[in-house]
């Protein structure tokens, strides 16, 4: 015959392994949100550089479009400077050519510094595309073994619940009102093991006699508090 220690014990190990598997079963949305979340977050660093890619190649391509229409203004006030009729004039040609030049020295130096960007940008998108496909594929198994997770999580919580049910049916009535007022407070953890005359749960030290009565078998509470003691 199963002593009331012995049954507190099992209905311990029953109210915990319940309460484990409803927080998986609570947290298997939350989970599969953030496999999503991952699958967006590689999405977007890919597009970003992508965007950036062709960002930084617009903006060579307008800066050698502005280049070359610099090249033809210095052509043009070169032309002009040709036929100044002062000084006056062939200096102020003079500035603007200098100005000009100015210009597309700085240009070009732009220019190949976005060429050196885009070379650098152009090497990063396999390795982003890389790292997409990666995630995709993991996000993939995660989704397709989810739900069998789930099943299988559910159907265990139906098998314990019956089984704490079953149990909660041997308990004398006696000790139930007690039980479940326990069990009201603390939840699962109702109940509470003694190691070597100490609760568990608080971390008191049991008088000699309750530890004897716990060892027999009794019904046991813990005076401090309060939850019912099991070996």
């Amino acid at each position: 015959m199963t002593t009331p220690a012995e049954l507190m014990r099992e209905l311990h190990r029953l109210l915990r392994f319940i309460r484990d598997l409803q927080v998986q079963i609570a947290d298997a949305p939350r989970e599969l949100a953030a496999e999503k979340a991952r699958l967006t977050q590689a999405e977007s660093r890919l597009k970003e550089g992508q965007d950036r890619l062709k960002h930084l190649k617009v903006r060579v391509h307008e800066n050698e479009t502005t280049l070359k229409g610099l090249h033809q203004q210095i052509k043009k006030y070169e032309k002009q400077r040709e036929s100044a009729a002062s000084k006056k004039e062939l200096d102020a040609f003079d500035h603007e050519i200098e100005h000009a030049r100015k210009q597309c020295s700085d240009l070009e130096d732009q220019i190949l510094q976005g060429l050196s960007d885009i070379d650098e940008q152009t090497a990063l998108i396999p390795q982003l595309e890389k790292q997409l496909a990666e995630v995709r594929r993991e996000v993939a198994e995660y989704e397709a073994g989810a739900q069998e997770r789930l099943q299988r999580l559910q159907s265990e919580l139906a098998k314990a619940r019956g089984e704490l049910e079953s149990a909660e049916k041997l308990i004398p009535d006696d000790i139930r009102p007690v039980y479940r007022r326990l069990l009201a407070t603390f939840g699962a953890e109702a109940m509470a093991q003694m190691v070597n005359r100490t609760c568990q749960a608080c971390l008191m030290s049991l008088t000699l006699q309750r530890s004897l009565e716990l060892e027999m078998g009794r019904f046991v509470t813990c005076s401090n508090c309060g939850r019912i003691l099991y070996t």
